[in-house]
């Protein structure tokens, strides 16, 4: 299990990578977590523009400007993919997608 450390620099690297980018769609892959992915998830994500990143302990913060945040736990890997495309076939980890403007899949 990742420590804080690591967690750290997760949040930094996505930081990075994606910024502060809008979220155009997201694909939810494998809703089997410690909490169930809610309902309305894409709904209350497709179209926010992030604001800010955040380690909370830990958990990785991303702040939505629509006054949401996604909270993520990196589990027992804390493994986050950042590519340019949407791979082919999904991996049976690849639990939540993220697509953001400038073409990011997270």
């Amino acid at each position: 299990m990742p420590e804080l450390p690591e967690i750290e620099t997760v949040k930094n690297a996505v930081s990075r990578a994606i910024g502060l980018a809008s979220i155009t769609d997201v694909i939810i892959n494998q809703n089997r977590f410690r909490e169930v992915i809610p309902a309305d998830f894409r709904e209350k994500t497709v179209g926010a523009r992030i604001s800010a990143y955040q380690r909370i302990a830990k958990y990785l913060v991303i702040h939505l400007d629509n006054g949401y945040s996604i909270i993520w736990h990196l589990g027992m890997s804390g493994r986050i993919k950042i590519s340019d495309d949407m791979p082919a076939v999904l991996d049976k980890h690849d639990h939540v997608i993220f697509k953001t403007t400038g073409d990011n899949v997270i």
